[in-house]
């Protein structure tokens, strides 16, 4: 959380999306998706599904708690990225943030599973989105495969000291983050439900080894502090780092072949 922000710090959409999205990136694969059902019900009674635990709540004090009706009524394929299940009683959703479900996906996942033409787009053997429209299927994977390889450029530049021109890698930085700004705020009709592994077969399926070179050792403090005059991406980036290092290090990617 950001407190008593200075104000020469460019607080612009596109930062905002990417620290939401860093945000997000560190939290996975802790993702929540809505019940199909509740729409039908009390806000009190809405309930929740993750990957290993269904009909999860919210906690009392979550942020969206007092909201739960915006949470759904504005789109209700978001999903939510959280910080812990906490089982009490009930098993309750903490640190929750809202996210947008297909584009969040598809920069965050392992794996995609698709049929020929991406309509039916499966990650991590889960989450089933279908779309709409084949030619703004493609062009949605095609673009993420694209960010997700030069998120991985920069992060390498950044660990191995390869930024020799400061002002042309900060004109990187800023573009990276409009490029996540505007994926992120794709407009795409399409549908999300979960689905079980045996409900994808027959799918195309696509993970690779695309990650951070294995030579590279890790200073976080190092990369905490590159920087540190402004809210730049590679803070951003680090903050991803801090988060969970096994998950920055151990990203997959995919790529469609003619892509």
């Amino acid at each position: 959380m950001l407190t008593n922000p200075q104000p020469n710090l460019d607080l612009s959409r596109s930062v905002i999306d990417t620290l939401n999205f860093i945000s997000v990136f560190g939290l996975y694969p802790n993702i929540a998706v809505a019940d199909k059902h509740n729409n039908d019900k009390k806000p009190s009674d809405f309930v929740f599904h993750t990957q290993r635990k269904s009909f999860v709540v919210l906690h009392p004090n979550s942020i969206f708690n007092t909201s739960y009706e915006d949470l759904l009524k504005d789109n209700s394929e978001d999903i939510l990225a959280y910080g812990k299940l906490l089982e009490t009683k009930k098993p309750y959703l903490t640190e929750v943030t809202r996210t947008p479900g297909l584009t969040t996906s598809l920069l965050v996942c392992k794996e995609v599973s698709t049929n020929h033409n991406c309509t039916d787009i499966v990650c991590d053997s889960w989450l089933r989105f279908t779309v709409k429209e084949p030619e703004v299927a493609e062009k949605l994977v095609h673009k993420a495969v694209n960010i997700r390889h030069e998120w991985a450029r920069v992060v390498n530049d950044v660990l191995q000291h390869k930024v020799e021109d400061e002002k042309v890698f900060r004109k990187r930085q800023v573009k990276l983050q409009r490029r996540i700004s505007s994926f992120l705020r794709s407009e795409v009709l399409y549908t999300l439900r979960i689905v079980k592994p045996s409900e994808i077969s027959g799918l195309l399926r696509y993970s690779g080894a695309m990650k951070l070179d294995d030579s590279i050792s890790v200073n976080v403090i190092q990369v905490l502090c590159y920087h540190n005059t402004s809210l730049s991406l590679s803070l951003c980036l680090s903050v991803s780092l801090s988060l969970s290092l096994a998950i920055c290090t151990g990203t997959n990617d995919f790529q469609k072949p003619g892509f």
